[in-house]
């Protein structure tokens, strides 16, 4: 609504933003998007991080271990047991 608003706004040209309601609508929704992305980019994101940080959580959601055992200890923490062929991973590689 504010984009489409600012498109209507008059300018020093007479805009074909003001005249065309079919242009102004995708033009508004673009820009929209673009102050919400820069919004979240420059205000959520850091508060985002900042909060995974303190957490201690940031290392487990940037990266992704797919360790076989790692993850039986977590299911069997949560108190799900699986059965599983257990591996060796120095055969492995």
């Amino acid at each position: 609504m504010i984009a489409n608003r600012l498109l209507m706004t008059k300018t020093n040209v007479e805009s074909i933003f003001r005249r065309r309601r079919i242009v102004r609508l995708p033009g508004a929704l673009a820009l929209g998007g673009l102050i919400t992305y820069g919004f979240n980019l420059a205000i959520l994101r850091p508060i985002y991080l900042e909060e995974l940080n303190s957490f201690g959580l940031a290392e487990k959601y940037f990266f992704l271990d797919l360790n076989a055992d790692m993850m039986r200890q977590d299911l069997e923490q949560m108190g799900i047991s699986i059965e599983a062929k257990h591996f060796d991973m120095e055969k492995t590689e």
